[in-house]
């Protein structure tokens, strides 16, 4: 005689959890996962992948970031701060070649600006002068602040924070040689802690300003239609960001960062988002003390065809050993032992439309 008996695949749907009491473990969930990947239907997937290693950045110095840069024909670059060296690969990474050298060596923020027919990669970590690169020659910024932080492109401006106490600035439009008034534009970002920004990034309509425990935004192009919001007007007075490497776009049209309660989402109408309610437990872990003194230490990507957020954090030490995994198709959540010291995660997409993860270690 048969037997009917019930069959079901099992599924970890519900991502990593490391919040619940082992006595009321949610179901669809897993506690630690190795050598594994979580797939938006639940399944786990051998991870996969592999390690190329360049004599070229081998032991070439620590890691303050990496980007990619696409030239005015259409050529795919790396860019990469190595120690006080700037390097660049035109073959995902396989040769590299030396672009400068005597760097300041503190964590890069970079914007990509289009200036007539020519594209330049614009990088600045709190140094005397704003580096300049358009694919050939390394240099300087004419005229730009000392000191800056922060980039980012916005309404044809290039705009710098982190300089100035609240103060955001401004360049000339499709002219970052000229920042004085009336071409440029120099504004406050006045919240209710006064503190300085903290990064920022061009979404939808908006130049968002963030400081640690705030969100604010600039909308409009001169002095006379220029908008900013602050405080009670701004998008948050409770959630700001406190690592600027981790603000990543994602989707069609938003972006996720680091806030001192997780992993935040916003998109233009619907709001910020906290996506990492799974990993409260865990992010109690997180050396929120060592991310204050270095708040470019913490880095993320996106990953478009996985949908996956992966933001490398530290947890202990002076390096990223943990990361956070946040798949935005299925809300999965989960965390794993980074890469080796996960210095940065910086993704780039080629012309031949493949991927590549770059990342670096303590020997670069």
């Amino acid at each position: 005689m048969a037997t009917l008996l019930n069959q079901e695949t099992t599924n970890f749907s519900t991502g990593m959890v490391d919040s619940a009491a082992a006595t009321a473990y949610p179901r669809f969930s897993v506690a630690q996962i190795i050598n594994g990947r979580l797939q938006p239907d639940g399944t786990i997937k051998r991870r996969s992948g592999t390690i190329r290693t360049s004599s070229a950045v081998a032991n070439a110095g620590l890691g303050y970031g990496g980007s990619q840069f696409t030239l005015a024909d259409g050529t795919d670059l790396i860019v990469a701060i190595l120690g006080t060296k700037a390097k660049k690969s035109t073959d995902k990474g396989a040769t590299w070649t030396e672009i400068a050298t005597g760097l300041r060596q503190d964590y890069y923020s970079f914007a990509t600006m289009r200036i007539g027919a020519t594209n330049y990669l614009f990088m600045a970590n709190a140094d005397a002068t704003i580096k300049r690169y358009d694919g050939t020659t390394w240099d300087t910024l004419p005229n730009a602040p000392a000191g800056v932080k922060f980039l980012a492109v916005f309404n044809g401006r290039l705009y710098a924070a982190g300089h100035s106490g609240i103060i955001v600035q401004g360049s000339k439009i499709y002219d970052p040689t000229i920042w004085a008034s009336p071409d440029g534009l120099t504004v406050q970002i006045l919240t209710h802690d006064g503190d300085p920004p903290t990064g920022l990034y061009q979404i939808g309509p908006h130049l968002l300003v963030f400081d640690r425990d705030a969100t604010s935004y600039i909308d409009g192009f001169g002095q006379q239609t220029i908008i900013v919001a602050a405080g009670a007007t701004g998008f948050s007075r409770s959630v700001g960001c406190v690592a600027f490497r981790t603000i990543v776009g994602v989707g069609d049209n938003a972006i996720c960062w680091l806030s001192l309660r997780g992993v935040e989402y916003y998109s233009p109408g619907i709001g910020i988002l906290l996506v990492s309610r799974g990993l409260q437990t865990f992010l109690q872990t997180v050396d929120w003390e060592n991310i204050q003194n270095n708040q470019g230490r913490p880095s993320a990507t996106y990953d478009a065809q996985e949908q996956n957020y992966l933001c490398a954090l530290p947890t202990t030490g002076t390096r990223n050993n943990r990361m956070v995994v946040v798949n935005l198709r299925q809300n999965i959540q989960y965390q794993r032992p980074g890469p080796k010291a996960a210095a940065s995660i910086d993704r780039t997409l080629s012309t031949s439309g493949g991927g590549l993860l770059f990342g670096g270690d303590a020997d670069g």
